[in-house]
This record gives structure tokens, C-alpha cells and sequence, in this order.
């Protein structure tokens, strides 16, 4: 079984919602280069990955940000002196791993969520707004839907490998 082909909306609907995604991801990070100017510009790298990936090991955030294993851990070090970082041991992991304290990640939730709130809410009547949070909840749910779906299901549902023959 494979997928009907996708209505002129539905397609609309898809393309809007990744651009959606992507300039709320630029608002963010310009949200976090304007708010965080007593921080280096590696280190916003780091609160930026961290603060989108949830805790990472040393590797990885080398590798997001583009620097060396050692200059990354000197880095975490400092971000963890000013309270911003904190290092994290797994069972049975030789791996190093860094996340945001609880409240730097707070502080940025909530100084963000409520810039966002109020540069989005104030361009809408309090009707529109209604009407959106009925939408976005609906979208939320089919979300939800979609995400306990099992990878059998998911594959008898996309039918054969797209990419077959290349």
C-alpha cells in the first residue's frame, strides 16, 4: 500500500508548517544571540545545541559546533563554572555528557516563551486566537497519532523504498 498522492492543501499545509519550524528555530537562536551577550559567541553554540538536542556527549557537541574534543571540554568547563552547563555520567558510558541546568534552561524557557507570547498574541484578536489553539490542538493529537505508530506500520504505510534502484 502506498501513499495517496498528497491534495494541493495538504502539501500547502506541509510546506507552511516546515517553514514554520525553521523561522521559529531562527527566532529562537536570534532570540538567544540577542539575550546572551555575556556569553561567547562558541558558547551560545553550545546553550543553542544543548537546548535543542537535551544532553549531548563532548563528541557530539564538537561536532555540532564545529571545535575540537579538547577545546569543548574547556569550553563545557567554563559554561558549568557560571552555572549555565553541568556535567552528567552515564551507567556503563565511558562518555563525558553535558546539559543545561535546570535553571538556566528555565530562565531561557521562560524569558523566550514569554517574548514569543507576546510578539505572536498581540498580532491576533482574542476570536483568532481561539480558533488557532482549536487547530493547533487537533494538530497536536494527529501528532500524537502518528508518533505510536510502530515502524511496521509506518513502513506498510509509505509502501516501497523510495529510493529503490538508485
Amino acid at each position: 500500500m502506498s501513499i495517496d498522492k498528497p491534495q494541493p492543501s495538504r502539501s500547502k499545509i506541509i510546506v507552511l508548517n516546515l517553514r514554520i519550524s525553521l523561522k521559529l528555530r531562527r527566532l529562537h537562536q536570534k532570540y538567544l544571540k540577542l539575550n546572551s551577550s555575556n556569553i561567547s559567541i562558541a558558547q551560545r553554540a553550545v546553550f543553542s545545541t544543548l537546548n535543542n538536542n537535551g544532553t549531548q556527549s563532548i563528541g557530539d557537541i564538537s561536532n555540532y559546533i564545529g571545535r575540537a574534543k579538547s577545546s569543548t571540554t574547556q569550553l563545557l568547563q567554563r559554561m558549568a563554572r557560571k552555572g549555565l552547563t553541568e556535567r552528567v555520567k552515564k551507567p556503563n558510558d565511558r562518555n563525558i555528557y553535558y546539559k543545561l541546568t535546570d535553571e538556566a534552561q528555565k530562565k531561557i524557557s521562560l524569558n523566550y516563551n514569554h517574548f514569543f507570547a507576546n510578539g505572536i498574541t498581540k498580532m491576533f484578536t482574542e476570536e483568532e486566537l481561539s480558533t488557532l489553539l482549536k487547530l493547533e490542538q487537533k494538530f497536536d493529537e494527529a501528532l500524537d497519532k502518528l508518533m505510536e505508530m510502530t515502524d511496521k506500520e509506518i513502513k506498510n504505510e509509505l509502501g516501497d523504498d523510495i529510493f529503490a534502484g538508485y
